[in-house]
């Protein structure tokens, strides 16, 4: 019956790497006698999408890198399509298959899902990400634009040069249909999800959704939701804990005056009319946007239950410790 159980587990890790990551912290991590199995150096990888909270993710990870002993390792571009080309998706994998440090590695950029298996990588690749109401990103990434934030604000934005333009508010744009405000440019964070086939750069596409879909559930650790940041970075310190051991010493770090859990504020940004939001209601791409959204923040709600039941992690730490026996 032993030699059975273990041949279902092992199948399990294989069809779904991260639940690896799950069964080790409701096993290992949890309690001080559990059976301790040193993992192998893990590839933690956070695409994350713009205006979504993703700066303060990535400072609290960097505020404990002396601490956990990883590389933190960022792929510089301000747009996901700039990362396109398939040579750079194989120059990154070499980049990591030939370090010559074991440590383990927190990739972060505005990058797409990278699939690592394509180009025959035996590093298996650990995702987490970050949403955000669809909408708010648009209005969000509108007025940065035009004003910047407070957590760089001498910093020369796109829009601050012509005066007209840049007082315009989002509600006005939309009325006289300006450019930066096209419901077209809502098509954010599925592409990011997709990947770089085709079709999910292709505003609109059933099929970018539903792989967007997918691979969230396939191929991610975790993904949280901005207006619950909080609560992502717990279980991300529970699932993670290689990585955010001692999470509890960032609480009170700051940069410039600013907690690094909470670091950036657009500046001037105004709320919005009700007839604006209904216009974008009706629009196919906020539609197909908000569905993402609303499945990743279901999915969300669905792994923090899970990491709250004590008797689950009970129950399978009695599980292995007979397995190891």
């Amino acid at each position: 019956m032993a030699c059975l159980c273990r041949k279902k587990i092992i199948l399990l890790l294989i069809l779904f790497p991260c639940t690896y990551f799950f069964v080790r912290w409701f096993i290992f991590d949890s309690h001080s006698d559990a059976v301790s199995i040193p993992l192998k150096r893990q590839i933690l990888v956070f695409n994350r999408i713009p205006k979504t909270g993703s700066t303060s993710v990535v400072r609290i990870f960097d505020s404990l890198r002396p601490f956990n002993n990883f590389h933190l390792l960022r792929i510089n571009v301000t747009n996901h399509l700039a990362f396109s080309d398939t040579t750079l998706h194989r120059d990154l994998i070499n980049i990591i298959e030939h370090s010559k440090d074991s440590g383990s590695f927190f990739i972060h950029g505005h990058v797409a899902h990278i699939s690592f298996n394509c180009f025959g990588s035996s590093l298996v690749p650990v995702y987490i990400n970050l949403l955000r109401d669809p909408l708010e990103v648009l209005v969000s990434k509108y007025y940065f634009i035009r004003f910047g934030d407070d957590y760089r604000p001498h910093v020369k934005r796109s829009r601050m040069h012509n005066n007209t333009e840049r007082w315009q508010t989002f509600d006005e744009c939309v009325r006289t249909r300006g450019r930066d405000c096209k419901p077209v440019l809502i098509w954010k964070q599925i592409p990011y999800f997709c990947g770089y086939a085709w079709y999910c750069n292709d505003p609109g596409n059933r099929l970018a959704l539903e792989t967007a879909k997918r691979r969230l559930v396939d191929e991610y650790l975790l993904v949280g939701t901005l207006n619950r940041f909080k609560e992502f970075m717990h279980a991300l310190g529970q699932l993670l804990p290689n990585f955010l051991s001692g999470l509890e010493k960032t609480y009170n770090m700051s940069i410039n005056g600013k907690s690094i859990w909470h670091l950036r504020s657009t500046h001037n940004k105004s709320r919005l009319h009700k007839e604006t939001i209904d216009i974008f209601r009706t629009n196919p791409l906020w539609q197909m946007e908000q569905e993402f959204f609303e499945f990743a923040s279901q999915e969300f709600s669905y792994h923090l239950q899970i990491l709250r039941k004590n008797t689950s992690k009970r129950n399978l730490q009695s599980l292995f410790i007979q397995l190891a026996s």
